[in-house]
C-alpha cells in the first residue's frame, strides 16, 4: 500500500497540528519506506516525526525518501549527514 494525495495532505495536517501518535507515526515510517518517488509533502510530515520522536527508522525513512528523489539541494544535506 502506497500513501496516495488525500492520505497525505490528511497527515500533512495532523503533523501540523502535532497530533501525530507514535503508533500513526509508526505506520507513516513503514509507508514512506514503501513509496517509489520522492513526495515534498511526506518529507515534512517524516520531518515532524523526526522533530517528536527522533529515531533511527524514521531518519532511514527521511534520507531513503531524498536518495529515491534524487533531492541535491542544500536543505537535505542535514539529513544525510544524520545518516551517515
Amino acid at each position: 500500500m502506497r500513501l496516495d494525495e488525500f492520505e497525505l495532505q490528511v497527515l500533512a495536517y495532523a503533523a501540523k497540528r502535532e497530533l501525530l501518535t507514535p503508533g500513526v507515526m509508526e505506520q507513516i515510517v513503514y509507508l514512506a519506506q514503501k513509496q517509489k518517488n520522492y513526495e515534498k509533502t511526506l518529507f515534512h510530515i517524516l520531518k515532524v516525526c523526526y522533530r517528536l520522536v527522533p529515531s533511527d527508522e524514521t531518519l532511514q525513512a527521511i534520507y531513503t525518501l531524498l536518495i529515491k528523489g534524487n533531492v541535491t539541494e542544500e536543505f537535505a544535506f542535514p539529513w544525510y549527514e544524520k545518516g551517515i
